[in-house]
């Protein structure tokens, strides 16, 4: 948490990384922080991880989401609340 995105992606300076998250998870947070009226950009990206077995990958999609800094403190606290939806 807390890293600025790369100049030139497109995201205003006030924006933090605030994690990746898989989609399931990102769409249930999303949903709470605009109930929340909290300030934030997505960046959608996949990646491969190795699995247990070094012979396999496996790709991943995920979510990271940027919050504004004024907002990170609220958004730390609904990650911290049940996200049951």
């Amino acid at each position: 948490m807390g890293t600025r995105p790369e100049s030139g992606e497109g995201f205003d300076e006030q924006y933090r990384s605030f994690g990746r998250f898989d989609p399931f998870d990102a769409k249930r947070l999303l949903k709470r922080f605009g109930e929340a009226d909290l300030r934030f950009q997505i960046d959608p990206q996949s990646f491969v991880a190795a699995t247990p077995r070094a012979t396999r990958r496996r790709r991943y999609n995920s979510i990271e989401i940027f919050i504004h800094e004024e907002d990170e403190e609220r958004a730390r606290r609904i990650l911290g609340q049940n996200l049951r939806v």
